[in-house]
């Protein structure tokens, strides 16, 4: 049984697809499965996740229903007591998930951990690569507050979560098109702390 579940929604991602699967491949913590849930992508994703060697990658196909209804189609069939999500265009460094794992594991009244956050606007400056960096600066049980006054998460790619934690607030808010991994995050910091 794996410790993580790796949560990827992809649509039309053929482009970041296998990059992003090697962010998770590349991780120092290895007991991890990957669910990569396929939101009815009309490009080359699927074909490009069939070439991968992977024994801990199963791929999920639907429909096209929107991220929050892919998260949530992974939550479903996790296997591991912490879920991580990971956007299809995005990258972890490899020490993510060793780190957040194992703060959860010293706090069992956290629900959720995350970090610091570094943009690469590749697709915004095709010319240059822009960074900026994004760090995270709350956490304990007041982080409620502040969470509702600003997304400090700032990614859904950034957390880590207690599967329990998933399992008390309900999955993500599928009518939401914009900020539903902030709203997720808020109703898990209203009833569990969350650390960086």
């Amino acid at each position: 049984m794996p410790t993580v579940s790796v949560v990827i929604p992809a649509y039309n991602a053929e482009q970041y697809i296998l990059e992003t699967i090697r962010s998770v491949q590349n991780q120092t913590f290895s007991a991890f499965e990957i669910l990569v849930v396929d939101d009815g992508s009309t490009d080359q994703t699927l074909a490009l996740l069939e070439t991968l060697n992977e024994p801990r990658l199963r791929v999920i196909t639907g429909q096209h229903k929107g991220v929050s209804a892919a998260r949530n189609c992974g939550i479903a069939a996790a296997q591991g007591e912490f879920i991580a999500f990971l956007d299809a265009d995005d990258l972890w460094t490899p020490d993510k998930l060793q780190d957040q794992v194992e703060a959860l594991q010293r706090s069992p009244a956290a629900g959720l951990a995350y970090s610091w956050t570094y943009y690469w606007m590749y697709a915004v400056e095709k010319a240059s690569r822009t960074t900026s960096l994004v760090r995270s600066q709350v956490s304990g049980t007041d982080a409620y507050r502040t969470f509702l006054q600003e997304n400090v998460v700032t990614s859904g790619s950034n957390i880590t979560v207690r599967r329990a934690a998933v399992a008390a607030v309900g999955g993500f808010d599928e009518s939401l098109t914009h900020g539903e991994d902030w709203e997720f995050c808020c109703r898990i910091a209203r009833t569990w702390e969350v650390i960086l």
